[in-house]
C-alpha cells in the first residue's frame, strides 16, 4: 500500500496540504462509515483509511521515516541527557563486566580490566544538580517513585515488544437441521485481534493501536460443515486465530459444533427414537400410514393386531454417520390410542 503523502490524501478525500484538523474531520467521517461494527462496513478499506489518518498526523512508523529523511539534523543533548547516558553506558560496561556464562566462569580478567575511553572521564569534580523543592502536603500527596534509568526503559522497551505467537479463539457454532442432514456451507461472525495495519504490529505507542499493535476486528466466515454433525464435535480452522505480534503466526480458530435439536425425536449417534400414534381401527385391521421423519413423510404399513409397545425400525431414515456415507435408523415406538 502507498503510503506517500499525496496517496494518503487522496485517500482520505482531502487536499494534499490540508490541515490536521481537516485531516481528523475527514478520518472520522469515513470511519463511522467504514467500521467493521458498522453494518455495510469495510475491514480492508477501514485499515487503509487508518494507515493514511496516521501517515498524515505523524504517528505511524512511515511517518516517522519520512520525517527523518527530511530532516538533516538533530537537536543536542542537554548536560542531563548525557549525563543520563554515560551513567547508563557505565552501567551496562559494569553488567557485561560481571556476566557469568552458562558454565559458571566469569569473564576474562583481561576484558574486565580494559576501561572504555567514551566512559573515561577527566579527574574533575563531578557535576552537581540542585533539584527543585517544592512543598505539597504529605497527608494527601503519595511519594513520587524515582524516574527509571536509561537501562531500565530499554529493557522494559525489548521485553515489551518481544515476539508473540497468537492465541487461538473458540466459539460455539449453532447448525442448522439442513445441514446436519445434508452438510453445507454455513456463515458465522467471529471477533479476533488482527495485526495493525499501521505498524504491522510493531507495538509504535504513536499509532492508532496505543502500542498495543494489534485491533479487535469482526469478521465473516464460511464454514463448509460435513454432514452428520454431532453436539460437542470440534472443527479446527488454521491461522484464523488472533494475530501475532511482530511478524509472528497467527493462532487457530476451533469451532464446537452445536445441532438444533429434531422436535419429536431423541437422538442417540445417527440414530433417532420417537413415539407412533396408532388409531385402534387401524393398529387392529392393518393398513398404510404416513409417518413423519426429518426426510419427510414416509408410507408404512402397520400389520394387523399392532399393540402398544410395538416398535418398528425403519432402517436408513436416521442422520448421516459423521464424516461418512451411512445413515442410522429411525425407531419408532407404538401408541395405540
Amino acid at each position: 500500500m502507498d503510503l506517500t503523502q499525496s496517496a494518503c490524501s487522496q485517500m482520505l478525500g482531502i487536499p494534499e496540504n490540508a490541515p490536521l484538523d481537516e485531516v481528523r474531520r475527514a478520518y472520522r467521517k469515513l470511519a463511522r462509515r467504514l467500521h467493521p461494527d458498522v453494518v455495510g462496513g469495510d475491514s480492508v478499506r477501514f485499515s487503509e483509511i487508518t494507515a493514511a489518518y496516521n501517515v498524515l498526523t505523524g504517528r505511524c512508523a512511515a511517518a516517522k521515516t519520512q520525517t527523518q529523511k527530511a530532516s538533516t539534523t538533530t537537536p543536542p543533548r542537554t548536560a542531563a541527557e548525557e549525563a543520563e547516558h554515560a551513567q547508563a553506558y557505565a552501567e551496562f560496561r559494569r553488567r557485561a563486566a560481571n556476566f557469568r556464562p552458562a558454565n559458571g566462569s566469569r569473564a576474562p580478567q583481561s576484558a574486565q580490566s580494559k576501561v572504555d575511553p567514551m566512559v573515561q572521564t577527566p579527574a574533575a569534580e563531578p557535576q552537581s544538580v540542585q533539584p527543585e523543592v517544592v512543598e505539597v502536603p504529605v497527608s494527601t500527596v503519595a511519594a513520587a517513585a524515582p524516574r527509571p534509568s536509561l537501562w531500565q526503559r530499554l529493557r522494559a522497551k525489548v521485553r515489551k515488544a518481544a515476539p508473540t505467537h497468537g492465541s487461538d479463539v473458540y466459539l460455539t457454532m449453532p447448525v442448522d437441521l439442513g445441514t446436519v442432514l445434508r452438510g453445507g456451507e454455513q456463515a458465522i461472525m467471529i471477533q479476533r485481534a488482527a495485526a495493525c495495519p499501521s505498524c504491522v504490529g510493531g507495538g509504535d505507542t504513536r499509532c492508532v493501536c496505543l502500542g498495543a499493535g494489534r485491533l479487535v476486528v469482526r469478521e465473516k466466515l464460511k464454514v463448509q460443515v460435513p454432514a452428520g454433525a454431532r453436539a460437542g464435535v470440534k472443527m479446527r480452522l488454521g491461522g484464523k486465530g488472533n494475530d501475532g505480534l511482530m511478524g509472528r503466526g497467527a493462532g487457530d480458530l476451533y469451532l464446537l459444533l452445536e445441532p438444533v435439536q429434531i422436535a419429536g425425536f431423541v437422538r442417540e449417534g445417527a440414530d433417532l427414537r420417537g413415539t407412533l400414534e396408532i388409531g385402534a381401527e387401524l393398529a387392529r385391521v392393518g393398513g398404510p400410514m404416513n409417518v413423519p421423519t426429518p426426510w419427510g413423510p414416509l408410507r408404512l404399513d402397520v400389520p394387523a393386531a399392532t399393540r402398544t409397545g410395538m416398535k418398528f425400525r425403519l432402517r436408513g431414515q436416521g442422520l448421516p454417520v459423521w464424516q461418512r456415507a451411512d445413515r442410522g435408523d429411525l425407531y419408532l415406538q407404538v401408541q395405540v390410542g
